[in-house]
């Protein structure tokens, strides 16, 4: 995770210093579940809230997920193959993992942070 305006900790002296500096990086650079919501309702199915999180392999799951489920849905209205309607249901867990990435959404945010605040708190001091 690439944090903005790092260098600014590490030129301070004091510790009062040091630690306004750092709170003011961590600000400059926390998530916010209220931009993360927004996210999940409008861009969901392919990951967005998650890449905003910085959890990119669970963002290219959800958008591996969303796109068979979209290409079977396609295929199985051109070919009425039972196979690909079998693998349209993949709408059934995509339904169910935004279910659950609704609820968890401010577990996930708090524990992004945590990681901000901790690297921060690592290379400042």
């Amino acid at each position: 995770m690439e944090l903005k305006y790092l260098d600014e900790v590490k030129g301070h002296k004091t510790v009062e210093e040091r630690t306004e500096a750092e709170e003011r990086i961590y600000n400059s650079n926390k998530k916010k579940l209220f931009t993360a919501y927004p996210l999940l309702l409008i861009l969901g199915t392919i990951g967005v809230h998650r890449f905003y999180l910085g959890h990119n392999r669970a963002a290219y799951i959800l958008i591996s997920l969303t796109a068979l489920s979209l290409f079977s849905e396609i295929y199985s209205g051109v070919f009425d193959n039972t196979v690909s309607r079998q693998i349209g249901l993949l709408i059934i867990p995509i339904g169910i993992a935004i279910i659950y990435e609704f609820i968890m959404l401010p577990f996930l945010v708090k524990k992004t942070n945590s990681k901000i605040r901790h690297e921060i708190v690592a290379i400042g001091g």
